[in-house]
């Protein structure tokens, strides 16, 4: 019996009307190697789309639109390409779904890019100017020929397509993972061909691998959580008051020599940007919200409530404290949203 596997799919607009579409290689590709490929329109509500995963033996991620920087706490570089928010929300559902499943998973250009994003890794937006170097990597001439595709699981069995996979065209190029701090990363290594890769942390499903607190890591995937949060977005969908920092005081004894802030650039449910700034960035932000250590840590632990916080003075509050108690539920879905990523305290 031939095995099934899920292909993540873009969208495209012909003659006014919109259609899900996919590039005939993958196809091609998939049947070549005596597989059955299902495509998941990316239209799908998320959770609905990982319902697919239950009946496949594996899932394909294939190219097409630039991740939302957003995702992972960037802002929008100029020359940043088209990108779609319902694929990325329906694509990290499914890396998450196929990770609980334990499923094969193979990742082509884009896909690749969302995966690293989905393990808490950030992206080049544009790379002719973020990180020059002699080679095109928008040469559509190269694109057209077939490449390999490592798949991001090497246990056995993982390549899901053998060694045909990833032939034909990205449906964009010129963008490349990147990492910044040092990464914990047990066990779980972003594919890098025969060669090796930069490690990477396992997807919360895996349980391994925790993220540094308050790390650039860390925070990009808070970042990530927010706008994972439909509690978050649907108890913040009247904030338009402005990005909110978080200020780690200093603590030089578990390495943090200076105040670390937190840009949460927030507006209408949305996270637009998470990232760490200086404490004179941080004090820029209409909303700033500063304690030591041991009292966030009790904050995402929660075992300490911000606003219960802020009335016991062991948070300390910039801005309009009528404002903040009114979006109560938003602070709550805020904490609740840093629960789920994975944490490492320095302290411990």
């Amino acid at each position: 019996m031939r095995k099934i596997v899920a292909v993540s799919a873009t969208r495209r607009t012909d003659e006014q009307r919109e259609r899900v579409a996919l590039n005939s290689a993958y196809v091609e590709a998939l049947a070549g190697a005596g597989l059955v490929p299902v495509i998941v329109p990316p239209l799908l509500d998320p959770e609905a789309a990982c319902a697919v995963l239950d009946r496949v033996q594996g899932l394909v991620l294939s190219g097409g639109e630039d991740v939302e920087p957003g995702r992972y706490g960037a802002a929008p570089h100029p020359k940043l390409g088209e990108t779609d928010a319902a694929r990325d929300a329906v694509e990290l559902a499914l890396i998450a779904g196929a990770e609980r499943r334990r499923l094969p998973l193979l990742a082509i250009c884009r896909g690749i890019q969302i995966l690293n994003v989905a393990l808490g890794g950030t992206l080049y937006q544009d790379l002719a100017s973020e990180r020059a170097g002699p080679i095109d990597h928008a040469d559509r001439r190269a694109r057209e020929c077939e490449h390999p595709a490592p798949s991001s699981d090497s246990r056995p069995g993982a390549r899901a397509a053998r060694d045909r996979v990833g032939g034909g065209r990205c449906d964009r190029g010129g963008r490349t993972p990147r990492q910044r701090w040092p990464m914990d990363a047990r066990g779980a290594v972003a594919s890098g061909g025969r060669r090796g890769g930069r490690p990477l942390p396992k997807l919360r499903g895996g349980a391994h691998v925790s993220l540094a607190f308050p790390s650039p890591e860390w925070v990009g995937a808070y970042g990530q959580a927010i706008n994972a949060s439909d509690g978050y977005r649907v108890a913040s969908l009247e904030w338009t008051h402005g990005p909110v920092a978080l200020v780690v005081n200093p603590k030089p004894e578990i390495g943090i020599a200076d105040p670390v802030g937190i840009w949460l650039d927030l507006d209408r449910g949305v996270c637009r940007a998470a990232k760490v700034v200086s404490q004179g960035e941080a004090d820029q932000a209409p909303f700033v919200i500063s304690a030591d250590y041991a009292h966030w840590k009790r904050v995402i632990r929660k075992e300490l409530g911000p606003i219960a916080g802020i009335m016991q003075r062991k948070l300390s509050l910039k801005g309009s404290l009528a404002i903040v108690v009114r979006f109560v539920k938003s602070a709550e879905q805020l904490v609740e949203a840093a629960t789920t990523v994975p944490t490492r305290f320095l302290d411990e």
